[in-house]
């Protein structure tokens, strides 16, 4: 397998309305609903399986998560599923520092 692809915060931070990306966060829909980067695409890590026909395959993904190791999981999945201009975010929403909105 080919090594995974990082990004950082700060370099997502720029991609908030790149349509040629997605920002995928695969946490929990409560943790997604407490604070989420704009413009993020939602899907929790148990339904990407299912849901993966909902990702454009091109456009870049970042995917995050509230650490980095639920997003590591989702893309060594979506490598192996094909998807392959695809980055892992760290250090994940427990940094964030960017935008963010609430559903609350």
């Amino acid at each position: 397998m080919t090594d995974m692809k990082i990004a950082t915060n700060e370099e997502i931070e720029t991609k908030i309305n790149n349509k040629a990306s997605i920002i995928l966060d695969v946490r929990e829909p409560a943790e997604y609903a407490l604070k989420h980067i704009p413009n993020s695409t939602h899907i929790p890590l148990g339904e990407l399986s299912s849901r993966l026909d909902e990702i454009d395959k091109n456009k870049t993904v970042y995917v995050i998560c509230r650490t980095g190791s639920r997003s590591q999981y989702a893309v060594n999945f979506m490598i192996n599923e094909g998807i392959t201009d695809i980055y892992n975010v760290l250090p994940g929403m427990i940094n964030w520092t960017g935008p963010s909105e609430s559903n609350f």
